[in-house]
């Protein structure tokens, strides 16, 4: 059965045991193997400009093969391989028996049933060719090359950004933006130019007018931290008059500004010695 490689999963000693026959294998010629394909799987790309995710292919029972290509001894359980073109073009789905050469090489992986965080070495097939499907010999895809596929990526991608660029010439502006631009058309004392102003309308304004002014926006922060000072002390200096004159009482201003009673009284105090 296909599953038979999850129902008769090899312990971590056998499983050990058998990466020990990789090792003796030896690295130095290439060999001949045969296995069962398992599944599909998928494995994150971050060094490829062209997909974010590479297709895997899971191999079980993998047997080394003796000169007459008949099954010799079982060197692993289980191994990766990413799902390359050869792969792909003999159409090997779950359940074929395949066969390919191949080079032992070692590698360092996480020790998930010991230690996490610490590396052991272990052994793995690398680079497998003349790729062939035993269970459909006959079976052959057609596949684009890797350069097909990639100049195929480069047209998506640019017609992606012509789609792009059609929807922002008939975008309406976000609210971030027009509430953006107001207050910059106010502290600049100009017109407000935001009526119906549509996205890229939007971005070259405000690209036209943090050319002609480098450090507007940094203005425009110290404009409104004078502001709020100016503020706090018309609102201190209401606090401390409506109480002297008996009008209102701490608690009063307290509760109409939002403020502690502490605070009240701190600013009472102040204005009061000044």
């Amino acid at each position: 059965m296909v599953v038979q490689f999850y129902q008769d999963r090899a312990t971590f000693a056998e499983r050990n045991q058998m990466r020990t026959e990789l090792q003796q294998i030896g690295s130095n010629d290439r060999h001949r193997f045969e296995c069962r394909v398992i599944r599909f799987g998928i494995v994150s790309n971050r060094f490829s400009p062209y997909k974010d995710l590479d297709e895997t292919i899971l191999l079980g029972d993998v047997y080394l093969l003796d000169e007459n290509g008949k099954r010799d001894e079982l060197v692993t359980d289980h191994l990766w391989f990413k799902r390359t073109l050869q792969f792909q073009r003999i159409d090997a789905q779950p359940g074929d028996i395949i066969q390919f050469d191949a080079r032992v090489d070692d590698y360092y992986k996480r020790d998930q049933y010991a230690d996490y965080h610490n590396k052991v070495r272990d052994y793995r097939l690398v680079r497998p060719t003349k790729i062939k499907n035993i269970s459909r010999p006959d079976v052959k895809v057609d596949v684009p090359s890797i350069k097909e596929q990639q100049e195929e990526q480069k047209e998506k991608w640019k017609q992606e950004r012509i789609e792009k660029e059609k929807r922002e010439k008939v975008r309406v502006a976000s609210e971030a933006q027009i509430g953006y631009i107001k207050a910059i058309a106010k502290y600049l004392k100009v017109d407000d130019p935001t009526d119906g102003m549509l996205f890229t309308e939007a971005k070259a304004w405000l690209n036209t007018v943090f050319s002609e002014h480098p450090k507007l926006e940094s203005d425009m922060k110290r404009a409104k931290l004078e502001e709020k000072k100016e503020q706090t002390k018309q609102r201190n200096a209401q606090i401390y008059q409506e109480i002297k004159s008996g009008e209102k009482t701490f608690e009063d201003m307290a509760e109409e500004y939002d403020l502690k009673l502490p605070t009240v009284k701190r600013i009472y105090k102040e204005y009061k010695e000044d």
